[in-house]
């Protein structure tokens, strides 16, 4: 195992992928596409982009959302979460793993406090992840099976050590 093999299985997410992918010699996605969704009344708008055809560089047999057994065909590489000028702080844990999204949508009834939405798979692969920003950053995600929701589920919780911006 060389240094650029071992160093790639080591790390995971999107962007990692990416060059990863190219470093052990697999293709590199072919196209992209990106969802969006607006809440003027907490003026808020998000960004969702996707990988189509991106590097499989997890085992097939690895725990993701929104694929099972296989590599996914789409997988989510950022998350853009705008307030005006005020960019959200949404680590890369906060999405990596999840696969195959559909849409997304913004609720919340204050500038404060709102939630972004992603729901993605499909059937028994389907989830809805739940991202809750308050103030300047991602607070908490959790990620529900689409299907059974109160029996697979996960939820992180974020703290950042920040002075207002």
């Amino acid at each position: 195992m060389n240094l650029v093999t071992y160093l790639c299985s080591a790390v995971t997410g999107a962007l990692f992928a990416l060059a990863c992918g190219s470093a052990l010699g697999q293709s590199l996605p072919t196209s992209s596409r990106t969802l969006t969704a607006t809440a003027p009344a907490i003026a808020a708008r998000a960004i969702v982009k996707v990988l189509k055809d991106a590097p499989c560089i997890f085992d097939v047999s690895a725990y993701g959302w929104g694929v099972e057994n296989a590599c996914p065909s789409e997988i989510v590489s950022s998350v853009i979460v705008e307030q005006g000028a005020l960019r959200q702080i949404v680590p890369l844990s906060a999405f990596a793993d999840l696969a195959m999204p559909r849409s997304i949508k913004l609720s919340g009834v204050s500038p404060k406090s709102f939630t972004l939405a992603i729901v993605g798979g499909e059937a028994a692969t389907s989830y809805t992840a739940f991202l809750k920003f308050n103030g300047i950053a991602l607070v908490t995600r959790k990620v529900e099976s689409g299907e059974f929701p109160k029996d697979s589920n996960e939820t992180s919780t974020y703290r950042f050590n920040l002075t207002p911006r």
